[in-house]
């Protein structure tokens, strides 16, 4: 048998129904949904636990067994984590060789300009054919 809770809520206030009704309710230690400008914050400063739309790409290891070491042994000296420490390892790197990066995404951006002017002579070419054809309409 269902139980009928109406006349609980009809035993509320109409302004306690009405700011029930206005406000999102959580539960305790619950967050809001966070923004694009705050999920790009939080991710650069690693604190995306717990926040709704926050989340860090992730990509999965393997160590050999000497460099597992070292990053363990030196995360722990740095008095941080593992993955704080390998993120700090690989922006030094990025800082000390930016050229590097920056002909990777000149390449990138050399690539796509091309494959958008294939794509449009190819559409141009495409539409020329059926006017070269006569049109289709006699």
């Amino acid at each position: 048998m269902a139980k009928d809770f109406s006349s609980v809520k009809a035993g509320r206030s109409k302004v306690q129904q009405e700011i029930e009704q206005a406000a999102e309710v959580r539960k305790p230690g619950q967050q809001g949904t966070a923004g694009p400008d705050e999920q790009r914050q939080r991710a650069e400063e690693m604190k995306t636990s717990g926040r709704k739309g926050c989340h860090m790409p992730r990509i999965n290891l393997a160590f050999t067994p000497t460099n597992y070491q070292y990053v363990r042994i030196v995360s722990k000296l740095r008095g941080e984590s593992l993955t704080a420490f390998v993120n700090w390892v690989m922006e030094q790197y990025r800082l000390e060789h930016p050229e590097l990066y920056r002909g990777v995404l000149d390449l990138i951006d050399k690539a796509a300009a091309e494959k958008a002017a294939a794509e449009k002579a190819t559409a141009e070419k495409t539409q020329a054919q059926p006017q070269a054809e006569g049109g289709g309409n006699d």
